[in-house]
């Protein structure tokens, strides 16, 4: 039950390998690939749980939460809807289908972070709250 807010998933630690036009020295171990925005907390990579990319085991998977995997995790995983963000303004996406896009992104990051309740959890709330 409530997987969303309460569970981690494994999940891809690096979306891509560093590109090789990428300047990032061997011992500067904070990697942000080129096309993606910076996650949330990128501004301080020090801290012991953000370590930087293991450039051995670039196909590492980790466990995150919902949110982690939509919104970002720490310097080295922007997350998927920054990346899909990231796309649209690449493609020069008109401003009309940017912001519908963007509605839609704004609630799958809603649900992913727990902020909105997924359709299991409203009917569950519904049911166990009846009076009958």
């Amino acid at each position: 039950r409530d997987a969303v807010r309460t569970q981690k998933f494994f999940f891809r630690k690096y979306i891509a390998p560093p590109e090789e036009n990428d300047d990032v020295a061997e011992e500067d171990k904070a990697f942000t690939p080129s096309l993606s925005r910076a996650g949330p907390g990128c501004g301080d990579c020090s801290s012991a749980e953000d370590t930087g990319p293991d450039f051995d085991n670039i196909d590492a998977f980790e466990e995150m939460t919902m949110g982690e995997i939509f919104g970002g995790k720490g310097c080295y995983f922007p997350g998927l809807l920054p990346l899909v963000q990231a796309y649209l303004d690449f493609t020069n996406c008109d401003s009309i289908t940017y912001n519908r896009v963007n509605q839609y992104l704004e609630f799958i990051q809603k649900r992913a972070s727990g902020e909105l309740l997924t359709p299991a959890t409203w009917m569950r709330n519904f049911v166990t709250a009846h009076p009958a």
